[in-house]
């Protein structure tokens, strides 16, 4: 064996070395619910700011039935909320929840709505903008940590035994996510959400 040789091959020994007692260091944490709604919070600026907030105002595209819809959706945490609804910059209906129950615009303005479970629809796309997940157990909801996901192709399949109606899956959202989903290349999956 040459020294070039020699070098190279100790070279690598104490890569490999390296490698070996970093991996831990590097290696997928599995966290724990408590340790998500606390990182969760610190991101969001921390209980006491999160606690600050007393109402929002969101703006959205819709694509429905071929069309692209526009919405600007307002709520407050004392449960008012009103969606309006554009088409082409023009305004094209809304719905709510005021002091007298959820309702919807009709040919005169806002008419009672008889909708089944209309009042849980609007409010859910805000409880947890409105509220840190810090606050949620005593706001009647039940948090938990979904089952590691499987993949089938390219899609992956997120479930839970205890979330029976998921609203949206994210990976990775954070300000500096442990992410540990890898494509056959070994090349990382960028964060997403499937929130809109």
């Amino acid at each position: 064996m040459t020294f070039d040789e020699f070098a190279l091959t100790r070279r690598a020994m104490l890569g490999a070395a390296l490698a070996a007692a970093a991996a831990p260091l590097f290696a997928a944490k599995h966290l724990t619910l408590a340790e998500v709604v606390r990182r969760n919070t610190r991101a969001r600026g921390g209980a006491a700011a999160l606690d600050r907030v007393r109402s929002l105002l969101m703006e959205s595209e819709f694509h429905e039935g071929g069309m692209t819809l526009d919405g600007r959706y307002a709520a407050n945490t004392a449960g008012l909320v009103r969606v309006d609804i554009y088409v082409s910059g023009k305004f094209a209906g809304a719905e709510g929840i005021d002091s007298k129950g959820v309702w919807t615009w009709g040919k005169n303005g806002p008419e009672p709505s008889v909708a089944t479970g209309a009042a849980n629809a609007l409010t859910h796309g805000a409880e947890d903008k409105l509220f840190g997940w810090n606050r949620f157990p005593q706001r009647g909801h039940k948090l938990s940590l979904l089952a590691p996901a499987t993949i089938d192709g390219v899609t992956i399949v997120a479930s839970s035994a205890d979330v029976a109606a998921p609203v949206y899956v994210r990976y990775g959202w954070a300000n500096s996510p442990q992410c540990n989903l890898f494509n056959g290349e070994q090349l990382p999956a960028s964060p997403f959400t499937s929130e809109r």
